[in-house]
């Protein structure tokens, strides 16, 4: 019976000590929120038609290579607390076309993602920012918007039809996403910019996976995790794959003896040039 009691009073300290611990959590999330609430409550917004990112566009020109982030660097700089300043006035309700705001969304959740990484820098890990992508609000047009919020209320929605392969072009920070590119996204570029990030990825040794001798067939879970978005048009991840994929490379689909896998690994570490020197890492494709 001691034995037992005291097995009961130290698992109700642990659940207490949980408690407590996310209890604070919400807290602190809670007097974060009010801060950029209030902080967002009397801008002055305005409502393009079109947009220019300058500030966005000169960071990502200035800190980006081969798909890679000079975090190191770009923290000292400031320019990413500029570019996000910018972003704070502008709001994309008055955009003129559907590409003007799919790619305003596409460069806003990409800056916010290097903004919440920058916040937390050092970390070697995606895994590292925990909920942080979910719960951080930042300011846009005068609303607040996670990370999340941003790809799931503004950004899936969007991606429908050839549309789908926009989400080529999101890059949330680590090594198994599709890589940034070293300029601001454009209306009238999308449709290039999507075919060129689309196979960028697709051919990438990293995602895209034949074993002859095992006649098994692996693709990144990256596909996996967005299977949703190309059953409408290619019927699973792994027909998208193959047509994107040289001609020389496809294989034949209806092939009974072939297998077909996920990759069990993802690479969560971080896009970051100085993580690439330190571990000497193989660069990443740039699209």
């Amino acid at each position: 019976m001691i034995q037992m009691s005291n097995f009961s009073w130290k698992k109700n300290i642990v659940s207490i000590a949980l408690l407590a611990v996310g209890l604070l959590l919400i807290v602190s999330q809670l007097v974060s929120d009010l801060g950029a609430y209030l902080h967002s409550f009397g801008l002055k917004i305005e409502h393009p038609k079109v947009y220019e990112y300058k500030a966005y566009d000169d960071l990502l020109r200035a800190k980006v290579s081969h798909g890679l982030v000079d975090y190191q660097s770009l923290k000292k700089s400031g320019a990413a607390d500029k570019a996000v300043r910018e972003l704070e006035h502008i709001s994309p309700d008055l955009l003129e076309s559907p590409a003007e705001r799919l790619t305003f969304w596409l460069n806003a959740y990409n800056l916010l993602s290097i903004k919440n990484i920058l916040d937390k820098y050092p970390i070697d890990s995606l895994q590292e920012l925990g909920q942080s992508p979910v719960l951080k609000k930042f300011t846009i047009g005068g609303k607040l918007y996670s990370p999340v919020e941003i790809e799931r209320e503004q950004i899936r929605p969007l991606l429908k039809k050839d549309n789908f392969r926009a989400v080529f072009l999101m890059c949330p920070g680590a090594r198994g996403y599709p890589a940034l590119f070293n300029r601001a996204l454009r209306p009238d570029t999308l449709e290039k910019d999507m075919q060129q990030a689309t196979i960028a990825f697709v051919v990438d040794p990293l995602n895209n996976q034949w074993d002859a001798d095992d006649k098994a067939f692996r693709i990144s879970r990256f596909f996996r995790w967005n299977e949703a978005l190309f059953t409408s048009k290619y019927g699973n991840p792994f027909a998208l794959v193959n047509a994107f994929s040289p001609p020389e490379s496809r294989i034949v689909l209806d092939d009974p003896g072939t297998k077909y896998e996920y990759i069990p690994e993802f690479n969560w570490l971080l896009n970051d040039t100085s993580l690439e020197q330190r571990l000497g890492m193989q660069k990443s494709r740039q699209p």
